[in-house]
């Protein structure tokens, strides 16, 4: 009886450690776990920040404006859009996305030569 009492809590307690969250996340230090974060949510901030950048970055590259991404009303608002605990992860993406979307205007020659990158 001893045994079988022995094997239940050892069961227990490793099936417990390999548990998931509602989100499919693991539990444990590193994912966000007891912070209120979570990986859909901080993918998802990078993701709409990463297209939010690329727009704009192709935008401005089409545009002639001068390389800045930090200057942009949607970098800059990041917290109002995501609250603080995401707008890293927004801006993060943004920068990204905003680098990609100026150099692939550039490329393509749609620079009409009125600014240039810094």
């Amino acid at each position: 009886m001893m045994l079988k009492s022995a094997l239940v809590l050892v069961l227990a307690t490793t099936l417990t450690g390999c548990a998931y969250d509602i989100y499919g996340n693991r539990g444990g230090y590193g994912n966000g776990a007891g912070t209120g974060r979570n990986s859909r949510n901080e993918r998802a901030a990078y993701d709409s920040g990463y297209r939010d950048g690329v727009r704009q970055g192709r935008q401005d590259g089409r545009d002639g404006d001068r390389y800045n991404p930090r200057g942009q009303r949607e970098y800059r608002s990041a917290e109002s859009r995501w609250g603080s605990r995401y707008d890293d992860e927004y801006r993060n993406g943004f920068l990204s996305g905003y680098d990609e979307g100026y150099r692939d205007s550039l490329n393509r020659g749609q620079n009409r030569g009125r600014g240039r990158r810094r």
